[in-house]
């Protein structure tokens, strides 16, 4: 995983990832389905405190989900570019971060965010499923 602003992970400051806060956040979620696949760039002793890593989804299941997470790696993810050409609704980390194509991305629309912090995801995650449930 990365982060944006660690480029290594060790015992003092992994718990302030944000994709790895969101692995542990989302464990007993009712929303969604989260974790890590891999971790790199991290000591033996934060590989072992971050705890069991889920197995990788292929890239067209994203399309059998109800919501597709998007959360920021050292930038925007590399994928995300790619996920705005499926059906399923996105829901994407605020971001001070730019790229070549942010012009083209309507919030609101196939796009919703949630706060840089993490602080209302799971609360805009099941309002999006309800809403998709509807």
């Amino acid at each position: 995983t990365t982060d944006t602003r660690y480029t290594a992970f060790d015992d003092s400051n992994w718990r302030e990832v944000t994709r790895i806060r969101l692995h542990h956040m989302m464990n007993n979620s009712a929303a969604f389905d989260v974790g890590l696949h891999a971790v790199i760039n991290a000591s033996p002793g934060a590989v072992r405190a971050i705890g069991p890593l889920k197995n990788s989804t292929d890239f067209e299941d994203f399309q059998r989900a109800a919501i597709i997470l998007d959360v920021d790696g050292n930038g925007w993810s590399d994928r995300f570019h790619q996920l705005t050409h499926f059906a399923t609704p996105i829901l994407k980390q605020a971001s001070n971060h730019t790229a070549f194509f942010e012009h083209l991305v309507a919030p609101g629309h196939a796009i919703e965010t949630f706060a840089n912090d993490l602080s209302d995801l799971e609360a805009r995650g099941l309002q999006l499923l309800r809403d998709w449930q509807a």
